[in-house]
């Protein structure tokens, strides 16, 4: 039996949960500067989270299907320039299929320093998969939205938000890198 991804509905009431939890902390903290990571973090969380509320529970959930759920640059086999085939199937899951798109682009994605060529990396990605896999812009949006949320829920649990500015200006370029995949995925998919 596949083990199944949780649902967008799921990660956001989960995030719910956590920010309450977070602003209890942030209010018991006696230090102004750990103080003001938490707000920081909480505020940006709190937009990204009405962000996706108001623009994306609109759109009809898609059906789950096998997906490959570790998409790397090291799992993927090209032939003449063109995508050819999954490699390492071991964890496998029934999921939403934009998810493995999503992973594919925010790890390779974030490795480049400047937008433009983000920008870029992403059309190239839309491309070479759309020839091999047809998603619908619903489908791609949901997968996106779910792996945003699951990566950010790990992000909590983990306590990575106390350990200082420049983890939270890497959260800050996270949740940036999502406006931009979404805003290429709306001109791209027209």
């Amino acid at each position: 039996v596949l083990c199944q991804d949780r649902p967008q509905n799921d990660y956001l009431a989960a995030l719910r949960r956590f920010s309450h939890r977070l602003q209890k902390i942030a209010d018991s903290k006696k230090c102004l500067f750990s103080k003001l990571r938490i707000t920081v973090f909480l505020k940006m969380l709190s937009r990204f989270l009405a962000r996706i509320e108001n623009d994306y529970t609109a759109i009809q959930v898609p059906k789950r299907k096998i997906t490959h759920n570790d998409i790397t640059k090291s799992n993927l086999l090209f032939k003449n320039g063109n995508f050819a085939a999954f490699l390492d199937m071991d964890s496998v899951t029934l999921s939403w299929p934009g998810r493995d798109c999503a992973e594919f682009i925010v790890s390779t994605v974030r490795r480049f320093k400047f937008w433009r060529s983000r920008r870029k990396a992403i059309k190239q990605w839309y491309a070479c998969m759309d020839k091999r896999l047809h998603f619908s812009r619903e489908e791609y949006l949901y997968g996106l939205n779910v792996y945003y949320l699951y990566r950010i829920c790990n992000y909590i649990r983990r306590r990575r938000y106390l350990s200082g500015f420049l983890k939270l200006y890497n959260f800050a370029q996270f949740i940036k890198l999502h406006k931009v995949i979404v805003n290429e995925l709306y001109r791209l998919k027209k």
